[in-house]
């Protein structure tokens, strides 16, 4: 039987209002659809244990895969999901997927206990098509076996924090989905992922030294600390002021980003003699991710980002993208107040030019080093250096925060130098 979508949704136990977010391309999915096709190769257990064996996916994982099909065993309504949630993403992928994804519900866990794990095999169903596109590139196949690895990394860490197996990322942030259309490579310790540069900004270089300069956009309320208005919930009132560009919509006279990370008020004028744009909000840029179970030495990211430089102009020479990006809680410059110099948060964080970001907080400081449901200081606990860190900044009144950075591709070759820190007091 080929059920409405409605049907489905009973079935599910999902509230048929959350279920319209399926609506598109019902009738069309259905039209290919075949219960026990061999086209639903990602529901055959076979079929998992052999990917996940070329793709070196650790035992455990393809065990919990093969196991977990016992869902579609006992819910066969959920196979007709399976393969309509297929088709939106491989088939007939609208503009902004990673927004639709968004709005796709999690199913009950009480329907099933493998109910978490049924977004992992949505993306299943797109890796073939994925590890043919690697192939089609040329990526080397141990760059693909490093990438496809974040699957194995996320169900562990959703079991780690839920007792159970379970993906919640690939329809939640929409970031697995970048793995899936060959717009993120893990390259040694790093991931890096076609994006483009939302913030209000523009980097310039000097042509006779390379120096750069990050100049901010107008029309921006920014508090007296160089921080965004607003950031942790703290306001300046009467004593913020906003950006603007004296010169005009040439952006050569503004407000600078300090590379530490804030912006300062006074005025810098730039000869467009000496001066080149290289990066303005809406250019293409790679966003730089930092995947967990590794430690973040110099050596390793100096080497990832070395990879990296050479690896997209090679294999996407068509793409303009030559700035690297992160927005990170690792990089809070107040780092370097308390932790030493050759510490590796520290380290990495002065390889970057950092810059504030709108609506920055310190939860994701909070979660990465002191685990969920920490936010009063006397609660935190104090077992690592860092931890201790975190607790004291705030227990005397500190706040810590989400920031921005940037490195141009060029730079790379001087990591290890501090490129962008000369002269900043």
């Amino acid at each position: 039987m080929n059920e409405t979508l409605e049907q489905v949704a009973v079935l599910a136990g999902l509230d048929q209002s959350a279920a319209l977010c399926w609506r598109r391309q019902w009738d069309e999915s259905g039209a290919t659809f075949s219960p026990g096709s061999k086209e639903q190769f990602y529901l055959q257990p076979a079929w998992i244990e052999q990917t996940g064996l070329e793709l070196d996916w650790p035992a455990d994982i393809r065990a919990a895969l093969c196991a977990g099909l016992d869902l579609f065993q006992r819910q066969p309504a959920l196979r007709r999901l399976a393969w309509h949630c297929r088709h939106l993403l491989y088939v007939a992928p609208a503009g902004n997927m990673a927004a639709e994804l968004q709005k796709w519900p999690a199913l009950p866990s009480a329907l099933h206990p493998a109910a978490d794990l049924f977004y992992a095999y949505v993306f299943l169903a797109g890796l073939p098509q994925a590890l043919a596109r690697h192939r089609e590139l040329g990526v080397p196949p141990a760059v693909t076996r490093a990438t496809f690895a974040d699957l194995p990394l996320w169900l562990h860490d959703y079991r780690e924090k839920h007792g159970r197996w379970g993906l919640r990322e690939l329809q939640g942030t929409g970031w697995l989905y970048s793995h899936l259309c060959a717009k993120l490579f893990r390259l040694g310790r790093l991931q890096f992922r076609f994006e483009v540069f939302r913030q209000n900004f523009r980097i310039y270089r000097r042509v006779a030294d390379g120096q750069a300069i990050m100049l901010a956009g107008p029309g921006q309320v920014i508090r007296p600390d160089g921080r965004f208005d607003g950031a942790n919930g703290i306001f300046a009132g009467a004593d913020a002021w906003t950006t603007a560009w004296p010169g005009g919509t040439g952006g050569l006279a503004g407000h600078p980003v300090d590379p530490r990370g804030f912006i300062r008020r006074a005025v810098m004028t730039l000869d467009p003699a000496d001066w080149q744009g290289v990066l303005a909000s809406g250019d293409p840029v790679l966003g730089i991710h930092i995947p967990a179970g590794e430690p973040l030495t110099p050596d390793a990211c100096g080497a990832s980002l070395s990879a990296a430089a050479e690896f997209f102009p090679k294999y996407f020479p068509a793409s303009s993208a030559r700035v690297f990006t992160c927005a990170t809680w690792l990089f809070d410059a107040q780092f370097e107040q308390y932790l030493p110099p050759n510490s590796n948060i520290v380290q990495f964080l002065r390889q970057f030019y950092l810059f504030p970001v709108p609506g920055a907080n310190d939860r994701q400081t909070l979660e990465r080093v002191c685990g969920r449901g920490f936010t009063a200081p006397a609660d935190m606990p104090r077992k690592t250096s860092l931890q201790r860190v975190v607790a004291d900044h705030m227990a005397a009144g500190g706040r810590w925060y989400l920031t921005g950075g940037f490195l141009l591709m060029d730079d790379v070759a001087r990591w290890g130098r501090a490129p962008y820190r000369a002269g900043t007091g």
